[in-house]
Order: C-alpha cells, then structure tokens, then sequence
C-alpha cells in the first residue's frame, strides 16, 4: 500500500519526534505561554499535545504551505467529524496492533505467519472504514490536501483491491495445512523451499493422487524435520506479510499524527470562542513583506486561564521593522508582547489566530528575550545573564526573524542599559530582523523617537486620568514616568 496522507505537508512525512525549528522551544514556550495553549489543545491526550507542539514549534517558511493548512484547517471547522473520525479510526487500529507485536517475538515462523495474517485481517477492516470516510465525505472538502487524500484512498482502496486482498488472506489463513513445494539437490536433498498457492488452476487433479507421506504418531524427529522443511518454505512469505503489517501501521501512525493536529486546532478554537473572543485564519503577507495589521489581537493563554473575555488591542506596523512599548507598569505590556509572539507561532504553523482579522508576515525564525529572576547560584550577575542569552540569540538569527525582548538590559543603571539597548536594536533593524521591544528605559526609548526614524513605530500603555489601566496599548511617544505610584496608592490606598 502506497498511500501518503500529507495532511501536514505536500510532499514529506510530517514526523512529531523530530526535532523542532525553534532554537529553545521551552524557552519560547515559557516566554509566550504556550504551555495553557497546548494543553487545552491535547484535551488530556498526549499524543495530540506531541503532535500540536511539533507543528507550533516548527513555524513553516513556505506561503504555500501555510496556506495549504489553512485550507485544509477551514474544511475541518466547517465538518470537524471529519479528522475526529480518521483519529479516532488510526488510533484504534494502533492500539489493535499493540496488542499483537508479541508475534515478532515467536521462536516459530509458522505461529509469526499466522500472527501476521490475523493483525492484516484488522488492518483490512479498518482500511475499508477509511476508504468508506473519504465516499462519505470527499464531496463536503474543498482544499485540495483532504481532496487528494480522498482520491488517493478511492483509487487504491477500491472495492477489487478488497476481494483480492481477502482472498489472499483467505488462502493463508486456510486452517487444512500448508502446501510447499522444493527443487531437487544433490544427494536428493530438498533446496529452494517455496510457500505454494493451494487453489491455483489444476490444484485439484494434479495433487489429489500424488504420492503422500504419513508420520507416525510419535515420529518426534520426523515431525521437527517436517517443522523445519515448512518453516524453510513460510520465511518469505512470512517477511513479506510483516512488511505490508508495518507499512500499514506507517500509515495509521501518520494519519493519527497528522489528523491530531486539526483536533487540537478545534479543540483550542471551541475554547477560545465559547469565551465570546474572536479567532480568523490569517492572511499571509509573505516574506520580505513589511506588513503587520491585527484587528482585535489578545492573549490566548490568559483567556484560558481566566476562562472569560479579555481585552483585545489593534496593532499595524506596515513598513516598519522595529516596535517600542512603554507606558505604565501593569498596564498590559508584557501580555500584549506575548500575543504578538502567539499570534506568528501560530500563523506560520497553518492555525488560525487569537484576533478578530490579521495579516501577517513570515518570520524566518521567532525568538524571545524575556527579564529573568536573579541567578540563584550567584554564577554570574543578572546584566551579564542577559548578555550571554542575547549573543546565543545572535548566533542564530538570520534575515527576515523576528525578536521579542521584554523588560531586557534593565539590571544595570538608566545610562548604560540604554546605550547596550540602543546599540541591539540598530544592529538588528539594519541586518533587517524585525523587533518589538518592551521597556522602562525612557532615555532608549526617547533617544529613538527623537531620530523620528521611519521605521519605527511606538506604542505605549494607556492609562486613566485617575489612574486605572484599561489594558489598552495605543500608538504613542515614551512618557518619563511608568507611574509606579499607582500601584503603590492602590495598594496602600492613597490618593
């Protein structure tokens, strides 16, 4: 059988144990919370979870890849019973497998021949429940992946390719013996022993009188000789049935794997929707594009975790490459950075997005440079921490990648801090890698607006007249206060 699924991907396997593209997935995975996603993704089941973080951290490069996806991803929300039932169908049949490996491990050839025609028997009738899902609904698609799986699964799966096959199995799973047959070598020994179709034409006339053999009843060594002539003609045969058994579990296994992914997708949209938030299939800019308009962006995992609505913020950066935020402490800085990191993460893996409508770029790469606690066994100060982590981040970038720093370069005095800021930021925006930085630092922030470069932007968090955050981040020039007093008087309660 060679039948591919290439749900993920057009023309390659899409493997989950595999390595990921990301540089340090756990720590891209803290940084924009990706954990909450991927679990409410899974929904309890590890290998939708395996499946969900192999495509999130392995962002795709190709536009049409992605869209691909995307295609495939909008048939699957309009009929979700779709890759529920293929699931749920590869599934059962790995599992049915599962439980008959142990014959792999049978000391007889005859007992792993046997073993062997009985786990194809089940494969059999799981294939047939597949083909009859593409009958069922190959005219409710329209993305040309599902479609050609479809065909692929109607062309070779058809009825003749059944009969034929259980005749096969038929023939070899007859319960009257095993015929065999042997060549003559020297000394009139038996050589080339070969497994024997017993209702081919003539089967009938030409052995119904042919010479026969009984054993006795307690011919011990007459029978391991005849065990041995038979295990000699069933080694073939016997290789060859476990070879079309593990090329259909290759099957099941990537049908599984592949159609996890689309689960999770539903699995995180009925989530986030069921909160009353908004979530789009992105349209794709394209790379070298400039060209960054979210309407309604939020976090993702923070909707999980309240388990209720959140506010959501518009974001264009179209011709820009670099983004600074400041504005008030907890005014929603860090929350907005981390929807800007989910929301590419999931574009470019083919999902759709936590936002009311995007149009997004393609990143080569995606990395995150995140404040991080005092280094608890002393080894090194914080400042040089930050240094070491930035210059691992250097060594992998590449044109077109995308850098997210949050609170970074702040464990030094105002001075100094801004300058290694300033100095990151335009090495960065002239080797043409896109940055959205949040900070404190009004003399880095301020030094750059006063360029009034054109490829920059700012934005800040808003703040009331009487102080309260609205958890809204809005285009505008660095204030010299974070107005920590705010959060001093709310605490203490002063005015």
């Amino acid at each position: 059988m060679r039948i591919k699924t290439h749900l993920m991907f057009r023309n390659k396997d899409f493997i989950p144990g595999a390595d990921s593209c990301c540089r340090d997935k756990e720590t891209l995975s803290a940084d924009l919370g990706i954990g909450r996603i991927l679990e409410t993704m899974a929904g309890g089941d590890e290998c939708i979870r395996t499946s969900c973080a192999a495509a999130l951290f392995s962002p795709l490069s190709a536009e049409e890849e992605i869209s691909r996806r995307q295609k495939i991803l909008r048939d699957t929300f309009v009929c979700p019973e779709i890759m529920r039932t293929l699931y749920t169908l590869s599934r059962d049949a790995l599992d049915e497998a599962g439980k008959s490996w142990y014959w792999l491990d049978s000391r007889f050839l005859s007992s792993t021949f046997s073993s062997a025609v009985g786990l194809l028997r089940m494969y059999v009738k799981k294939l047939m429940i597949v083909r009859s899902v593409a009958d069922r609904f190959k005219s409710k698609v329209k993305s040309e992946g599902l479609l050609t799986f479809f065909t692929s699964l109607q062309e070779n799966l058809d009825d003749s390719y059944f009969r034929n096959l259980n005749d096969c199995l038929n023939e070899l799973a007859d319960r009257d013996g095993v015929l065999i047959g042997a060549s003559v070598g020297s000394n009139l020994q038996g050589i080339t022993y070969v497994y024997l179709e017993k209702n081919r034409k003539s089967f009938r006339r030409r052995w119904t009188f042919a010479p026969s053999y009984t054993l006795a009843e307690r011919d011990e060594r007459g029978a391991e000789d005849f065990t041995n002539r038979t295990e000699r003609a069933l080694n073939e045969p016997a290789n060859a049935l476990a070879q079309s058994a593990e090329n259909i579990k290759l099957f099941f296994t990537a049908l599984r794997d592949e159609s996890a992914f689309y689960i999770g997708c539903g699995n995180l949209a009925d989530r986030l929707t069921g909160t009353g938030m908004k979530i789009t299939i992105p349209e794709i800019a394209g790379h070298g594009i400039s060209t960054w308009t979210v309407h309604g962006l939020y976090d993702a995992g923070l909707v999980l975790v309240r388990r209720s609505a959140v506010v959501s913020n518009d974001f264009t950066m179209t011709g820009k490459k670099c983004c600074i935020i400041t504005g008030a402490n907890q005014g929603g800085k860090s929350t907005f950075l981390r929807s800007i990191g989910q929301v590419h993460l999931m574009a470019q893996c083919g999902m759709f997005v936590a936002a009311a409508d995007a149009v997004l770029p393609v990143h080569s790469g995606i990395f995150t440079h995140f404040t991080r606690e005092e280094d608890s066994a002393l080894d090194s100060g914080k400042l040089d921490e930050e240094l070491v982590r930035m210059d691992k981040i250097a060594q992998h970038l590449q044109k077109g990648s995308l850098v997210l720093f949050n609170e970074s370069f702040a464990a030094t005095n105002e001075q100094e801090g801004s300058e290694i800021s300033r100095q990151i930021v335009r090495a960065l925006i002239e080797h043409d890698i896109s940055v959205v930085f949040v900070t404190h630092q009004y003399d880095f922030a301020s030094s750059l607006y006063n360029m009034k470069s054109d490829g920059i932007i700012f934005f800040r968090a808003q703040r009331g007249s009487d102080g309260s955050r609205t958890f809204k981040i809005i285009e505008g020039e660095p204030q010299h206060t974070s107005y920590g007093t705010d959060i001093y008087n709310s605490i203490f309660g002063m005015k």
